[in-house]
């Protein structure tokens, strides 16, 4: 009997520390998973947090972005202004240039073209009658090719008119040795005579070339007076002191 009561009593506490058991680790378990939760909830709401700030850090570098892509190409266009305005200014420095190249040009031949009638005038105020007074040639761009200018003066009493024929032959080295040329057979526009009519002063030109590997030395010129019994007037020029 004895045995069957300490039983019975055992059954009781067994059952009761069963339940305190049970119950401290429901009470365990339960803390546990409070504590856990707001362990997560705080690593979540940090996580949004750096979320959240990536998101504004993102969009403020966007922005950023966009500016200094607006800035750069606001630059390209002034860079772009700016080599187009040195452009125009080289193009206007070269055009001023170019003026005054030409400018320079034109100077020297006029000054040159005034010595020239200069020396014209001062041998003709002891010089009377028909004169040949000068020669000149000039070379262009083409060395085969020159434009030549006569003069002719002739100082006389009255207003009458004179007339007559002229004849040009250069004298140089060719590939045969020496040979002669008339102007005639060289200007352009052949077959056209050379003559003139004078009172006081006649200025002639025209442009003629050169046959290819001929080197002119001399240049005669002869003019024959339509007037009876005048006699034809001649002068030689050196082609390397007449040439301008």
């Amino acid at each position: 009997m004895r045995h069957l009561y300490l039983q019975t009593q055992k059954k009781p506490r067994r059952q009761k520390t069963l339940l305190l058991i049970c119950a401290a680790l429901i009470l365990l378990i339960g803390g546990w998973l409070l504590l856990d939760y707001g362990k997560w909830r705080m690593i979540y709401q940090e996580m949004a947090g750096v979320i959240a700030q990536k998101t504004l850090t993102g969009a403020e570098v966007s922005q950023e972005q966009e500016e200094k892509d607006s800035q750069l190409r606001e630059l390209r266009k002034k860079i772009t202004i700016l080599e187009r305005t040195a452009q125009v200014d080289k193009a206007a420095q070269d055009e001023v240039r170019k003026a005054i190249s030409e400018l320079e040009k034109e100077n020297l031949e006029l000054r040159e073209e005034l010595g020239f009638y200069q020396n014209i005038m001062a041998a003709t105020s002891d010089s009377r009658g028909l004169k040949i007074q000068g020669f000149r040639l000039e070379a262009s761009n083409d060395k085969q090719r020159y434009q030549f200018e006569l003069v002719l003066t002739r100082i006389v009493k009255g207003g009458t008119v004179a007339s007559g024929d002229i004849s040009i032959t250069l004298t140089g080295s060719g590939n045969s040795g020496q040979k002669d040329y008339d102007l005639k057979e060289l200007l352009e526009g052949k077959g056209s005579e050379l003559s003139f009519k004078i009172k006081h002063f006649k200025r002639i030109d025209g442009i003629f070339s050169l046959p290819e590997g001929f080197v002119p030395e001399v240049i005669k010129v002869v003019i024959q007076p339509h007037e009876e019994k005048a006699s034809p007037i001649e002068k030689v020029f050196q082609w390397s002191e007449i040439i301008a």
